[in-house]
């Protein structure tokens, strides 16, 4: 049960940053699906980039997950497209790993990401 969950997931990060050494290299890992509701995950990527906040790098497991399964109405063999699409909106919200199962795509859509970012 969260109340808010993006200061949660904050405020979680920012003791365990604390509680290491400086020179272990973290990430933050937001753990999309994992007690969280289709609401909370939604909100969660919608505001992914609060986490930017932690200065390290944020990733993302949202490959074939239970909430693209739900909206999309697929089974997770069936539901690269809304994959994808979540992840591009990850990267556009400041994800900078993806943690996929489809590794082609995930390359295609960084690089078109990249280009993207570029002025």
């Amino acid at each position: 049960h969260y109340e808010d969950i993006i200061q949660e997931i904050l405020s979680f990060y920012q003791e365990k940053i604390k509680q290491l050494p400086l020179e272990h290299q973290i990430w933050i890992d937001p753990g999309f699906g994992f007690g969280k509701t289709l609401d909370h995950n939604l909100q969660l990527l919608r505001q992914l980039n609060d986490l930017t906040s932690l200065n390290r790098p944020i990733l993302v497991g949202l490959s074939r997950k239970k909430t693209i399964q739900q909206i999309t109405e697929r089974d997770s063999e069936h539901c690269l497209a809304g994959t994808i699409a979540a992840q591009t909106i990850a990267l556009m919200n400041g994800a900078d790993i993806l943690r996929v199962h489809d590794v082609e795509e995930a390359i295609q859509i960084k690089k078109i990401f990249r280009e993207y970012q570029k002025k």
